[in-house]
Parts: structure tokens; C-alpha cells; sequence
């Protein structure tokens, strides 16, 4: 996350002036090359003066006759997960210090630097990769839209059940205690611990035959606390039934089967203070896999539910976020 975000009152004073000293009509950029690719790295030492530069860094610049695009990503190679929530306190941070919002800001100031007239076809784009072959799941094109004589951002976001959780803590407004005691007992390893505590208690219960559900320990529990739920049964297909051949197995006593699919749970969950509590985010992801099997160890394993099964999960999701704030504020 971002250390500081210094006040840019200068460069924003620059931005109320976007076309001083824009390049007239360009009949082609390209004759430009050398020059934008010199402001491409006076942009890149603006990110880091700016304390933007902890989180975004310049990846590239393409130059076309017509267009002209500033491409950055993200200072660290992590989880779209980590992206997202850095994206979010990057833009919280800056917007705090700021009267206009981060997009602008990233499309101004190349804007200035570059000397390209703002409404030219010209645009600033962050994603969370540019590793051929891997996905773009995260992603801004921020750029001016002539029509509407506005800075417009296109955002793409990963397929995931994100739910917001806003928590006003009651106590916030007893004074008979510190804001210092209170934000101790509402401290992301607190509610970190108690989440994951609910957590254990809630899914290590067996509901099905054959299954064994078992909370593993945390794969991170510092910035973000991630843990997986497996060998779950009708935890999110709550319609799943059994295989009619299984059914006639036990039905024949040949076999005690449960051929149920197995799932899968993911959860990532984030911690942020604010003024009046705290902000919780809870990402769920799915899998699931055929009960035909004891052993789903393997990568292969399990399926995504987004594809077959994404109302399923929104609807879980939901009801999980309902639950998580009663168990926190309680």
C-alpha cells in the first residue's frame, strides 16, 4: 500500500490547463516517438514522487499514427485479489488529498507531460498482467470522451463473489472508552482471529457420509487473511443429489456411496479502518468436483463454479456476508 500521498496542488493547478502547450493537430505521432517516450519516464518519476508510484509503475507506451496509449501495472507481481485492494486504498488514499479522482489524475498528468490536446485519441491503462497468455482480469482505460466532456473510465473486474461488509462498532459512541481501546478490540488480527474461528466452528461439522470437511490454516494472515474449506457437501449446491446409481447401490445395500459433488471453498478478507469502524471485503471462490472419488487432490480436480454455478455463489456469498456481520457485531 501506498506510504504517502503527497499533495500534487501544483500539478493540479497544470491540469486546469490541459491544452497549454498541446501538440497541434499531429498528423501522425509516430514522428513524436522519442519525445512521448522521454515524458513516459518523467511520468514514471512523477509516480514515484507522488507516492502513486508504490503501487502503479510504467509498463509501456505504444505510438500509432492516430493513437497514443501509456500503459502501467502494478509494482509487484501478486494475486488479482492484492491488485484490487491495493487499487481501492491507492484510490481512497489519493482521493482523501485530492479534489479529482485518481483516474483523473493518472490522465492528466501524462496529459501535461505529453502535450497531446485531451481530446485527441490518446489514453492511460492499467491492467494486472501483460504476461502473454495469462488473462487481464483487472483492468482501467481511463481516457477523454469529446461527446460528453468528461474523463471516462472503462473498468474490467475479475469474476469474483466480492461482498462489502461497513461495520459502525457500537461502542464508537461510549466515551467511556478510548478510541485507542476501541480500534484495539476492532484490530485487523482481532477480527482476522474471530473470522477464522467462525469459520472453523461453522464448516468442520459433517453433514454428508464420506465427508470430512476441514478448514486448512491460513495461506496469509497479515495484509489479508486467505484460508481454503474443502471436502464440503451441499455447502453452496444445495440442490446436489445424489447419482440414481449410487441410490440403487445403497438402496441394494451393495454400496455405502456418496457420490455428491465435493466442494471447494476460498475465502480471501481484508481489513480497513475508517473513520467511523471498519470496511471488511469478502471474496468467496468456488470449486467443486465429482464425489465419485476420496481423493481430489490433484490440480485437476475441481472445476470453477463461476462457469455452471455462479448464481449459486452469489446467493451464498450474500448470505455468508449476512452471517459474518452478525458474528462480528454481536
Amino acid at each position: 500500500m501506498p506510504k504517502t500521498i503527497r499533495p500534487l496542488l501544483a500539478a493540479v493547478a497544470i491540469f486546469l490547463f490541459p491544452g497549454f502547450c498541446a501538440f497541434a493537430q499531429v498528423a501522425d505521432f509516430r514522428t513524436e516517438k522519442p519525445y512521448l517516450h522521454e515524458q513516459k519516464d518523467r511520468y514514471q518519476h512523477w509516480l514515484e514522487y507522488s507516492g502513486i508510484g508504490d503501487i502503479l509503475r510504467v509498463y509501456d507506451l505504444t505510438v500509432e499514427e492516430r493513437d497514443v496509449v501509456l500503459f502501467l501495472g502494478f509494482t509487484r507481481p501478486a494475486g488479482t485479489d492484492y491488485m484490487i485492494n491495493a487499487w481501492e486504498t491507492l484510490k481512497f488514499s489519493f482521493e482523501a488529498e485530492h479534489p479529482i479522482r485518481l483516474e483523473q489524475a493518472l490522465f492528466y498528468k501524462w496529459i501535461s507531460l505529453s502535450g497531446i490536446s485531451q481530446d485527441a485519441n490518446v489514453g492511460v491503462y492499467v491492467y494486472n498482467t501483460y504476461e502473454p497468455g495469462l488473462p487481464k482480469l483487472f483492468g482501467r482505460q481511463i481516457y477523454f470522451d469529446a461527446d460528453s466532456g468528461k474523463v471516462m473510465v472503462e473498468e474490467y473486474n475479475p469474476k469474483s463473489m466480492v461482498r462489502k461488509i461497513e461495520i459502525t462498532p457500537p461502542t464508537f459512541s461510549d466515551k467511556k472508552i478510548s478510541e485507542a481501546e476501541i480500534r484495539k478490540q476492532w484490530s485487523k488480527k482481532v477480527v482476522f482471529d474471530k473470522i477464522y474461528a467462525y469459520a472453523k466452528n461453522r464448516y468442520e461439522q459433517t453433514r454428508c457420509d464420506q465427508r470430512f470437511p476441514q478448514v486448512k490454516p491460513p495461506l496469509e494472515d497479515d495484509d489479508v487473511l486467505r484460508f481454503e474449506v474443502i471436502d464440503l457437501c451441499k455447502e453452496v449446491l444445495v440442490d446436489e443429489s445424489q447419482n440414481a446409481l449410487c441410490e440403487l447401490f445403497r438402496s441394494l445395500s451393495i454400496s455405502d456411496c456418496n457420490w455428491v459433488k465435493r466442494e471447494m471453498l476460498t475465502f480471501t478478507i481484508t481489513h480497513e479502518e475508517t473513520v467511523s469502524g471498519v470496511k471488511i471485503t469478502v471474496d468467496i471462490e468456488g470449486k467443486y468436483g465429482s464425489g465419485f472419488y476420496s481423493n481430489l487432490s490433484g490440480l485437476r480436480g475441481y472445476m470453477d463454479m463461476e462457469e455452471e454455478f455462479k448464481s449459486y455463489l452469489e446467493r451464498y456469498a450474500d448470505q455468508f456476508k449476512t452471517e459474518l456481520k452478525k458474528i462480528l457485531t454481536e
